[in-house]
């Protein structure tokens, strides 16, 4: 039976199984430490040793990409966890944060693609759709969006929430909210681009 993980040790088992998931293969030392900013391959190696020791995960030796995962229980392979990478503007665009926070278990209600993050929502430009500051949404990375589909953009290192539009040329994005304005870019010209459509929205009561 495997035993309880710290919060820490639980969070580079997630990454372990979402690198697998996306990529089908485990992620070598280099990887993961500098996902977490480990500074030394020490504290990877500490946390795959209590990893192994608890139960979850081997190694095959002499393999960079040796880790592998011990077969979960049945209910635990029905649970899937995608990463939260932190926070995306629903008003004007703020900095893009690329680390990941926390990891969330969804149990697969947003289908089985490998391609699917979370972002948590800073601002009030879409609560006409009931997207609120402090929600979570989850998005689908893909590089186009149908008009007026909900979608994440990245302008200029800077990412927001918006319906989306394209209109010669240009990237609109529409807030939901009477008493802000479209920002309007030019895609030939502009830095901009769309991260994903949004598919789910997750809110935790408060």
């Amino acid at each position: 039976m495997t035993e309880k993980l710290t919060k820490a040790q639980d969070r580079v088992l997630g990454f372990i199984r979402q690198h697998i998931q996306r990529d089908n293969m485990p992620p070598t030392y280099d990887e993961i430490a500098d996902h977490f900013g480990f500074k030394s391959k020490n504290s990877v190696e500490s946390h795959l040793r209590a990893l192994i020791k608890k139960g979850h995960i081997r190694k095959a030796a002499g393999k960079s990409r040796g880790l592998i995962l011990i077969k979960p229980s049945p209910q635990a392979d029905k649970s899937r966890l995608i990463p939260l990478l932190g926070t995306i503007a629903a008003g004007q665009p703020i900095e893009a944060q690329q680390n990941i926070e926390d990891y969330l278990d969804l149990n697969r209600m947003f289908g089985a693609s490998p391609v699917v993050f979370a972002l948590r929502v800073k601002g009030d430009s879409m609560i006409n759709v009931g997207i609120f500051d402090g929600d979570i949404i989850v998005i689908r990375r893909q590089e186009q969006v149908e008009d007026g589909e909900i979608g994440a953009v990245l302008v200029n290192d800077e990412a927001t929430v918006k319906r989306v539009f394209v209109r010669k040329g240009k990237l609109v994005l529409k807030p939901e909210n009477d008493a802000m304005k479209d920002m309007v870019f030019d895609q030939g010209k502009d830095n901009c681009m769309v991260l994903g459509k949004m598919v789910g929205l997750i809110r935790r009561n408060r």
